[in-house]
């Protein structure tokens, strides 16, 4: 976990790479907590993240990543630590870092969240990123300070 100059923090996204058509796992466990654009404390838990060869689009339907690139899946549990009024997370507070380059969301899953104090939502999103990346991490409180 790195403590970027804008206020954002990462976490690293690291797997073993699989030869199947399946989404290759990577490793989930990692946390950050940051202070949103309002000064307002959330942890971010990483409890699944893998590569895809197919993502979804607006519309309901996936298509398939582009020559070169892949479908990075993350899934964040964010706990509201220090919102006394709730917080909002929402896809502009992500993006993945793939060999130093940001990549916004491609896709929210499931639409901003409210959370009340110390409560927690589970949020899914899918960003497209280069298929040769030797290194992906995870940006959260991007729209932070």
């Amino acid at each position: 976990m790195c403590l970027w100059g804008n206020g954002a923090l990462t976490i690293t996204l690291t797997g073993a790479e699989t030869i199947t058509g399946q989404p290759q796992p990577l490793t989930t466990g990692g946390e950050a907590t940051g202070l949103n654009k309002y000064d307002e404390s959330i942890l971010y838990q990483v409890t699944d993240a893998s590569l895809w060869l197919d993502g979804p689009q607006p519309g309901g339907y996936y298509i398939h990543a582009p020559l070169g690139k892949l479908f990075v899946m993350v899934t964040v549990k964010a706990t509201n630590t220090g919102g006394q009024s709730g917080v909002s997370i929402y896809s502009e507070q992500f993006q993945v870092v793939a060999d130093g380059e940001p990549f916004a969301v491609s896709y929210d899953v499931n639409g901003a969240q409210a959370v009340t104090l110390n409560t927690s939502t589970e949020v899914s999103y899918y960003f497209l990123v280069p298929a040769n990346a030797a290194s992906l991490q995870l940006t959260v409180a991007a729209d932070g300070k």
